[in-house]
């Protein structure tokens, strides 16, 4: 069905047409889609949520191939945000729902109430149809002894949750080109254990780094330092950015509470990727510039316009992060923290050569 699906669907279903109201499984399309759930084959599944009724601007969540979609319908459904792919949890409790809800001998109500309706479910095994249900949002069933009401009530629930990321700010975007990574902030903070950690933050093709010893201390002690990143570094980081797949790691990474057994490593990695802050700064004249320092007022500094994007952000330990696609990138960002910082201007000048001052 075209994207005008349920208004139409809306249309027929108040003049009594019978077909489109399917409801009933067959015994055939019932071993599907047990068959689909015993093995947790959730791609396997195509399944559209509407919520509204048919007159009136609807809300329609599809999930299919194991990704979520936000459309929403004026009566044309456009898509509204990027699709999410479903995390181990969420897939869990759409197979749960899908156990408990009784499809099997759950029935649409009369034409004139499934005209009322105010929740739709229409569903694809193995991209074959297997029913159209039309229910007041108070009759769906849910089991004895849900708290979650059941799978109108999770399926409520994701739809609210792809609407409200769509209404928040998108995340930043992964840079694609050096002059978008010099206008991103990269940010990697690992905690140290037996290992050093500390703080990293590449911005407008600077590198700094404020390391932080584990149990065994460097003598000296590294201090903070900061350089500019050559050229083939930064390709490189960029390269290794894109090659990180940040989209898909939240749900292919396992997040744990603590270090998975045999994990020598122990650090934890907070890596986000941000807009990095303008470094324009608003210069008065050159009368008001010394007006002000007659007076001691410093020159104003221009304020950051709020940005657009929210940062991106992702936590893990990183021995989970060097067994993913993130493994370059780790292992570049890993190597700044615990490099030999560059020689101070006060060392380059000590350890220069004496030359005579010209007469």
């Amino acid at each position: 069905m075209g994207f005008r699906r349920w208004a139409l669907l809306g249309g027929l279903l108040s003049l009594g047409v019978g077909p489109l109201a399917r409801a009933d499984l067959d015994g055939p399309t019932q071993a599907r889609l047990s068959a689909v759930l015993a093995q947790q084959r959730i791609e396997a599944l195509t399944l559209t949520w509407t919520q509204g009724r048919a007159e009136a601007p609807q809300r329609v969540l599809k999930i299919e191939g194991g990704k979520a979609q936000l459309q929403l319908c004026r009566p044309d459904c456009v898509a509204v945000g990027t699709q999410v792919v479903l995390t181990s949890g969420q897939r869990g409790r759409l197979e749960s729902g899908l156990r408990s809800v009784g499809l099997a001998s759950l029935r649409t109500a009369d034409p004139e109430a499934r005209a009322a309706a105010d929740r739709a479910l229409d569903l694809q095994v193995d991209g074959r149809p297997a029913g159209l249900w039309q229910l007041q949002r108070a009759d769906w069933p849910t089991p004895s002894g849900a708290d979650d009401g059941g799978l109108a009530g999770y399926l409520d629930e994701l739809l609210g949750t792809l609407v409200q990321a769509a209404q928040a700010r998108p995340l930043t975007a992964i840079p694609t080109s050096v002059v978008q990574l010099h206008s991103t902030r990269v940010q990697l903070r690992v905690l140290p254990t037996a290992l050093p950690g500390g703080l990293l933050v590449i911005e407008h093709g600077v590198l700094r780094v404020e390391p932080e010893e584990g149990s065994l201390p460097r003598s000296p002690r590294p201090q903070k330092w900061q350089r500019a990143l050559a050229p083939a570094e930064q390709e490189q980081l960029l390269a290794a950015l894109q090659a990180a797949g940040l989209e898909a790691l939240e749900a292919s990474v396992p997040r744990r509470a603590a270090p998975a057994i045999g994990d020598a490593d122990g650090r934890l990695a907070l890596l986000h990727l941000m807009s990095a802050p303008s470094q324009a700064v608003t210069k008065p004249g050159p009368a008001a510039r010394k007006g002000k320092q007659a007076r001691g007022v410093a020159p104003p500094v221009a304020v950051a316009p709020e940005p657009k994007e929210q940062p991106r952000g992702l936590q893990r330990y990183v021995a989970d992060l060097s067994r993913s696609t993130a493994a370059p990138l780790l292992k570049q960002l890993l190597g700044y923290l615990t490099a030999t910082p560059p020689p101070t201007k006060a060392a380059q000048v000590a350890g220069a050569p004496h030359k005579p001052s010209a007469l």
